[in-house]
C-alpha cells in the first residue's frame, strides 16, 4: 500500500480515484490488463482501493483502439469499475490479456474487476473536454494521456470530483 494514501473504510462513500486504459470496455469486462512496465503502479492502485469503495475510471483510447471498440467509445471515459480482491492462489498473471487481433501478449499482468457504470457512449464524455476542465482551456491531452500507454493514473482531487458528475449521480 502507498504510505502516502490511507485506505478508506469499506462503507466509505465511494470516489474515481484512478483513470485506466483499455482498448475494449462493456459490461461484461472481468479484468484490466497492463503491460509488463505497469504491473508496479496496478499493484499500488490495487493495495490502495481494492478493499475500498473507489473505482476505476475507463477511457477507451483514439488511435489504435479502432480496431477494437466502436467508434464511438474512442476517446472517451466510458465507465468505471471497482477492482476486487484478488482471488487465492492466482496471481496478476493470470489476468493477462491477449490482442485481439494478433493474439500478441501486450498485457500481461491484470487484476479481477467487475463493472459498475456502462452507459451508453453518448453519455459518455470526452476525456479532451475533461482535461480542459480540469487543468484549464489551455492544458496540453496527448501528454495527460501518454502514460495511461503503460500503467493506470492516479487522478487529482478535480478530475475525480468531474468524473463522479457523470458517473456518481
Amino acid at each position: 500500500m502507498s504510505g502516502q494514501i490511507p485506505r478508506r473504510l469499506p462503507n466509505a462513500p465511494r470516489s474515481i480515484c484512478w483513470l485506466q486504459a483499455l482498448c475494449r470496455f462493456g459490461e461484461d469486462c472481468g479484468h484490466i490488463a497492463v503491460p509488463e512496465m505497469g504491473l508496479a503502479r496496478l499493484r499500488e492502485m490495487a493495495d490502495e482501493i481494492v478493499e475500498s469503495n473507489d473505482l476505476v475510471a475507463i477511457y477507451v483510447p483514439e488511435g489504435p483502439a479502432t480496431a477494437y471498440e466502436s467508434e464511438e467509445k474512442l476517446g472517451r471515459v466510458v465507465g468505471t469499475v471497482k477492482l476486487v480482491p484478488m482471488p487465492f492462489g492466482r496471481s496478476e498473471h493470470d489476468y493477462q490479456c491477449p490482442d485481439p487481433m494478433d493474439q500478441y501478449l501486450r498485457w500481461p499482468y491484470g487484476w479481477p474487476c467487475r463493472v459498475v457504470h456502462a452507459p451508453q457512449p453518448h453519455q459518455c464524455p470526452l476525456l479532451s473536454d475533461l482535461v480542459k476542465e480540469a487543468y484549464g482551456p489551455g492544458a496540453a491531452f496527448r501528454p495527460f494521456v501518454a502514460p495511461l500507454c503503460y500503467a493506470p493514473m492516479r487522478l487529482v482531487a478535480e478530475m475525480s470530483r468531474i468524473l463522479e458528475r457523470y458517473f456518481m449521480m
